[in-house]
């Protein structure tokens, strides 16, 4: 397959523009520096072999280990290893400017941020516009984020209100709020102790497990996947020395780590059918937010709705047919772990957390959630996805229908912004806008 051929958002120097380097592989990053394929061999092909060959020793690659490699010639082995020597000269000349020299993986730069993942209709590079708007428009001291995603919002939020509420149903996400959000005693040397042990296992010494039987080989290569699953059966095994705090640091690095590796472009309906799949899994630790007063759920966020009074509430529901634990099905699985029957193609389990957003019901999902939340600003978040050539990512419901059902609760404003969404395959979809309505509630 060339590169062209993939789906922008799978496509090496796309997916650093629009989303910076922490969310593409090493193999992605190798990619952009050699710039361009050899013949029967795409470029993302060729950066995966040389990656794979190399292993842990790639800092360490000579231009005659590189020209070993069929099709590789003295140029692009000269590209390579030149670019390596750069960074360790500036990292040299950093550490010898410095009384304390840093390990090169110590700073927070270097840890996995909570926006660090790939993830469908996650809001970070909506969230200045969307406070911009709420700081003009709304008030008060509780802020909760009801159908949080990947957290972003509320983390937010965090910095502005003294207390916030972050929901979600699924199990994955929940993980990853408390590893972030928690207050929980941790200790950070440990976990960090812990995930260096892990980067020293080589898959090849591994025995199949349940994570690499399934998913080995289609969703990530034979190898990462063994270690993948003997890492999760680890941090179990392990959970009655850990504190709750160190538990879900360790399962949400390890998420954050298959994300950056998985062969998929960003969710689990479907893999690349291809021969070559990144084997260069590396787990870092995720970075936790300080905050001072977060409360995480895990509810069915129209059943949270009756029990909770906030000051403000931001509503961003599914806005189409696509079920976000179907969609992250293998997320859902590692971090459960109960070790299902999987089925099909895609290896799904049995349906669980199925939203009724994303069924014809979900206009009247909507109005109940409105009518029984205890609020005083509702603020929701929907696009104009209406046009769309594919039926599963039309919205499921109208802004006509959307406005009518806030405005019983109070005055309601529409403001809108021109927002390139995140595309979970080829639809082409010009003109995409994103719709922020804020109700004040009589």
């Amino acid at each position: 397959m060339k590169i062209k051929d993939l789906p922008k958002d799978s496509r090496p120097r796309e997916k650093f523009l629009e989303k910076g380097p922490d969310a593409l592989s090493k193999s992605e990053l190798l990619a952009i520096v050699l710039g361009s394929g050899i013949q029967g061999k795409n470029v993302q092909e060729l950066a995966k072999q040389i990656i794979q060959k190399s292993g842990k020793d790639f800092l360490d690659i000579t231009v005659g280990d590189l020209r070993k490699i069929a099709g590789i010639g003295s140029a692009k082995a000269l590209q390579i290893v030149a670019a390596i020597s750069l960074v360790k000269r500036f990292y040299q000349e950093k550490e010898s400017n410095s009384q304390t020299a840093l390990p090169l993986f110590s700073k927070a730069e270097n840890l996995s941020q909570l926006q660090n993942r790939r993830y469908i209709g996650n809001k970070y590079k909506l969230a200045d516009w969307i406070f911009s708007i709420l700081d003009k428009e709304c008030s008060g001291n509780s802020f909760t984020d009801i159908f949080a995603g990947t957290g972003v919002v509320a983390a937010r939020a965090a910095t502005r209100f003294k207390n916030v509420i972050v929901n979600d149903f699924l199990h994955s996400n929940h993980a990853i709020y408390k590893a972030f959000f928690d207050k929980g005693e941790w200790d950070k040397k440990k976990t960090d102790s812990i995930i260096q042990e892990y980067n020293l296992i080589n898959g090849k010494d591994l025995r199949d497990n349940y994570f690499s039987r399934n998913f080995g080989g289609k969703y990530f290569s034979r190898s990462s996947a063994k270690v993948i699953g003997f890492i999760r059966d680890d941090i179990e095994k392990k959970k009655n020395i850990l504190t709750e705090k160190e538990y879900y640091v360790l399962i949400s690095s390890l998420l954050y780590a298959i994300d950056k590796i998985a062969n998929t472009v960003g969710h689990y309906d479907a893999y690349f059918k291809k021969t070559l799949v990144d084997d260069t899994f590396a787990m870092r630790s995720i970075f936790p937010i300080q905050v001072e007063d977060v409360e995480v759920y895990r509810e069915d966020a129209n059943v949270l709705a009756r029990k909770i009074h906030t000051d403000i509430v931001y509503i961003d529901p599914p806005y189409n047919s696509r079920q976000y634990s179907r969609f992250y099905h293998v997320l859902e699985t590692l971090v459960k772990w109960d070790q299902p029957k999987l089925y099909g193609t895609a290896l799904k389990p049995t349906e669980e957390n199925m939203s009724d957003y994303c069924r014809n019901t979900a206009k009247d999902k909507l109005a109940e959630l409105v009518r029984d939340i205890d609020a005083r600003f509702l603020v929701v978040s929907y696009n104009n996805t209406y046009a769309s050539k594919s039926s599963s990512s039309l919205n499921k419901i109208t802004h006509e229908e959307i406005h009518r059902i806030l405005s019983e609760k109070g005055e309601t404003k529409v403001f809108e912004k021109d927002y390139r969404h995140f595309n979970a395959g080829n639809t082409d979809f010009n003109n995409h806008k994103e719709f922020l309505f804020v109700t004040k509630t009589k």
